[in-house]
């Protein structure tokens, strides 16, 4: 019985073009080695130090840009922006670090301007093998109107049903996204997103700093209450608990108040929960029409609050100046 291909020996010919094969990879690969080593050492330089996971989230997402304009056939410039971007977070991801404890980009460089600068891409590598991409969240909802004029100013045609688009400001690539508006505050804090419109109180709530906002883009103006049932006696030193979707920003302004109140996150209408579920409640007070339907009477008010465009660390002003300026724009057009 004869054997099949499959057991047979490789022939010595076959074997011999194989490791030839073999060794010419290896050469291949040691002589690209101090090139790559170099690339590596230069987004070390300009990046520094990013934590595995935000490395990698980074990388996955530039991966699946790429995959998705080599299904679309699209032209060989965008493939080459996409492989681009994806070459410098690969790089990234090979120069992993965390800061003591797991938290945070290792500060080697000291102080807010060098984590900041550990954050954002660096234009001169990414310039090198691709235009940045700069990624704008633009929130649905009750600010539709607005995010409308802000997608004609950047040249970008909505649909319905669509939620993101590609465009270009000045022969930057520009990619634009519509969002829930709380989303738009935690990616712009993760450097997730570049610009996006927010509002004051989702940008308190997700601990952005104001020196990154570029200019008031005023879609509300509204004040931060503290709400009680309108027949409730008691004084605010004696809530237990309050319902708020914002947790975060309710224990900083409850911290002198009533430290020990127990804080509800909801996801809306926190006004529904007072009083058969919470004593009290903090969210956004307009008119106070809506508290004053549901039997509430605003017992403090904290902060005031409208919308910014905010910018994260990701790339510099310089490079988002052109698209902050159209942006601005479309809020010179509506006064």
């Amino acid at each position: 019985m004869t054997s099949s291909s499959a057991d047979q020996p490789i022939a010595p010919r076959r074997r011999g073009r194989a490791c030839r094969s073999e060794r010419q990879i290896r050469r291949s690969v040691t002589a690209a080695l101090p090139s790559l080593t170099s690339l590596q050492s230069a987004a070390l330089g300009i990046y520094g130090r990013l934590e595995p996971d935000q490395a990698l989230v980074w990388t996955v997402e530039e991966l699946g840009e790429l995959a998705q304009a080599v299904r679309r056939s699209e032209d060989p410039a965008r493939l080459e922006e996409e492989l681009g971007q994806l070459t410098a977070w690969m790089l990234c991801l090979a120069n992993p670090g965390r800061r003591p404890g797991g938290r945070g980009p290792i500060g080697d460089r000291g102080g807010d301007a060098a984590s900041a600068r550990e954050v954002r891409p660096a234009q001169a590598l990414s310039r090198g093998i691709g235009e940045p991409m700069i990624r704008v969240g633009l929130p649905k909802g009750r600010m539709a109107a607005a995010t409308e004029r802000f997608c004609d100013a950047l040249g970008v045609i909505t649909r319905p049903g669509v939620l993101s688009y590609r465009t270009a400001v000045e022969g930057l690539p520009v990619s634009v996204h519509l969002l829930k508006a709380p989303d738009v505050a935690r990616l712009l804090r993760r450097n997730l997103l570049d610009l996006g419109r927010a509002g004051d109180e989702w940008l308190m709530e997700t601990g952005i700093s104001p020196d990154r906002r570029c200019f008031e883009a005023r879609s509300y103006e509204a004040t931060i209450g503290l709400l009680m049932s309108r027949d409730d006696p008691r004084s605010t030193r004696h809530i237990r608990s309050v319902a708020t979707p914002y947790p975060n920003l309710a224990r900083s302004v409850l911290c002198t108040i009533v430290p020990a109140a127990e804080v509800l996150p909801v996801s809306g209408s926190s006004e529904a929960l007072v009083p058969s579920v919470a004593d009290a409640c903090i969210d956004l007070v307009e008119s106070g029409a809506s508290a004053d339907l549901n039997g509430l009477a605003v017992r403090q008010r904290f902060d005031q609050v409208t919308t910014h465009i905010v910018r994260s660390w990701r790339h510099d002003q310089d490079t988002m100046a052109p698209v902050v300026a159209r942006l601005a724009g479309a809020m010179e057009v509506t006064r």
